[in-house]
């Protein structure tokens, strides 16, 4: 329930509640202090005033008595007398005073009364002072000492109990007060006490609700992590809540799934690699097979071209000996007419040599074109396992230090893959240069073929010419001569054949040269294909 609200949320609410209790506790202790300031300004505003006032009313009421007596005593010295008068109304008027002063601090019924009691004496005394003072004022000793003796002395007695009586009033008011104070102070700190066990313990408990529902689910991030860094992509977790631990743990899930779709692509491809690679080496070993192959008849073609030319040397040779051996003519025509016949037989074979040579230069231009054919499949490849590697080096960019190793691995398989590329374009430009060069062949060849068939025609004609020098001996001179121009320009013709079929071979050599490099790459992506391949098995998924 508490994890549907963020972190942020519950540690505002956490915070939030012990902070009301903390405010709580405080109004709680205020109000109980409060309590206990009630009953002290009690105390110091109205009852300590109130014991001073009794006590104030004491010390006047004994003035009134002292003064009264000092009256009596110096009844007959005027002038004393008079002074302790003075003084008498003196201490009667703050009598009054100090009367009005304490009735306004009256606040219970028991005091009221007690002060009832007090104000009727004293208007009693103050009565019998009137009837004092007359007899003092007639100087009546005997009445004087009559009155004291049966009235004024007995209620001056009263007075003295009604003072003290108010006195002990107002100190059991006083103690009453500090016990109520007491007792207020000691409820207070007992239930601050309290209080406090109860805001300590609460906030403890928030302290742990809100730690355990941000640990808990941290420590399932981490022991997830732990198992995507030991290449475990098979383990699964679960997710309770919308706060931010469960939005991470959502966001590792979701990597790790990323990931497994990565690897699991990587293999595929990597397995896909090597049975290209596989095929490329089959493939390639065709075509090394096969330029060999090429190479031994250019060889061949080249010997034969040789001895053509040789045949050709013989028989401008031959017509030069029939020119100067005219005698010998009838000889030296049937033997020339053999030659010719062996050289029109020697150039059908160098005709038919060369058209297998333009076969198998069309040829060979085939197998190249299925070579560049591989190359794009190559290319194809290696081109699809550098956007695998970059998508792999992303997801482990995102998943950040656990990802860091894959990273690496990606970053090799790109560089591979780069390599594969570069290797793809060298091979495809030899290719290129190989196909340039087997199309000079070809259209070389026509052109030997067609000079070949003019040869042929040339000695065909000879063996005519031959067959005639029976019949016509005067004309072997100018057949003779013909003959040996033919035979120096058929000669020039087969050296040029000669030298085209040696480039030819060349070619053949460079091409055999090429095709074991594409060997040798194709091998070389196989062996990548298979490490790649084992890093990813590596990796549990």
């Amino acid at each position: 329930m508490i994890r549907q609200y963020s972190v942020g949320v519950r540690a505002a609410g956490a915070f939030g509640l012990i902070g009301l209790l903390l405010l709580a506790l405080g109004l709680f202790a205020l109000d109980r202090l409060s309590s206990v300031v009630e009953q002290m300004d009690f105390i110091t505003d109205e009852q300590v005033p109130a014991i001073d006032n009794v006590n104030d009313l004491d010390r006047e009421f004994l003035r009134v008595r002292v003064h009264s007596a000092n009256v009596a005593a110096y009844i007959n010295d005027e002038q004393r007398k008079q002074a302790y008068i003075e003084r008498l109304d003196d201490a009667n008027q703050s009598l009054e005073r100090n009367l009005d002063e304490y009735e306004a601090l009256l606040n219970d019924t028991e005091s009221k009364r007690l002060f009832k009691e007090l104000k009727a004496n004293l208007n009693e005394y103050w009565q019998l002072n009137d009837q004092f003072m007359q007899l003092v004022n007639a100087k009546l000793v005997e009445p004087i000492a009559s009155l004291r003796e049966s009235t004024i002395l007995p209620l001056t007695s009263k007075i003295s109990t009604n003072l003290d009586k108010l006195l002990a009033h107002e100190m059991e008011l006083i103690n009453t007060a500090t016990d109520t104070a007491g007792d207020v102070s000691s409820a207070a700190f007992t239930g601050i006490v309290i209080a406090l066990v109860v805001v300590l313990a609460l906030t403890v408990l928030f302290a742990w609700v809100l730690t355990q529902s941000i640990v808990k689910p941290i420590q399932q991030a981490v022991d997830f992590s732990k198992t995507i860094a030991e290449r475990d992509l098979t383990h699964s977790i679960e997710i309770d809540g919308k706060d931010e631990p469960a939005q991470l743990l959502k966001q590792l899930r979701k990597t790790q799934e990323e990931l497994r779709q990565s690897i699991g692509h990587i293999a595929q491809s990597s397995q896909q690699l090597a049975s290209t690679s596989e095929e490329l080496s089959s493939v390639t070993e065709d075509s090394t097979r096969t330029i060999q192959q090429q190479t031994e008849e250019l060889e061949q073609a080249a010997t034969a071209v040789n001895e053509l030319t040789t045949a050709v040397e013989n028989v401008a040779q031959d017509a030069q000996s029939a020119s100067e051996a005219s005698e010998a003519a009838d000889e030296q025509a049937q033997f020339g007419n053999d030659r010719v016949a062996k050289t029109v037989t020697a150039i059908e074979e160098l005709s038919q040599e060369i058209g297998d040579s333009s076969s198998n230069v069309t040829e060979l231009a085939e197998k190249v074109t299925g070579i560049t054919k591989v190359l794009e499949v190559i290319r194809g490849i290696a081109e699809q396992t550098n956007l695998l590697a970059l998508n792999a080096a992303i997801e482990a960019a995102r998943a950040g230090e656990s990802g860091r190793g894959f990273a690496v691995v990606a970053d090799e398989v790109r560089s591979l893959a780069h390599k594969t590329q570069q290797s793809t374009v060298e091979i495809e430009e030899m290719v290129s240069a190989i196909n340039e060069s087997s199309d000079r062949s070809v259209s070389t060849m026509k052109q030997s073929l067609e000079r070949a068939a003019k040869t042929l025609d040339i000695a065909r004609e000879a063996g005519t010419a031959l067959k005639q020098i029976a019949t016509a001996v005067s004309e072997i001179n100018t057949h003779n001569t013909s003959i040996a121009s033919a035979s120096e320009e058929q000669a020039n013709v087969a050296r040029d054949v000669d030298k085209n079929l040696v480039s030819i071979r060349d070619l053949s050599n460079s091409t055999a040269s090429g095709a074991e490099q594409t060997s040798a790459s194709s091998q070389e992506l196989s062996r990548l294909a298979v490490e790649l391949n084992n890093l990813v098995e590596r990796f549990k998924v």
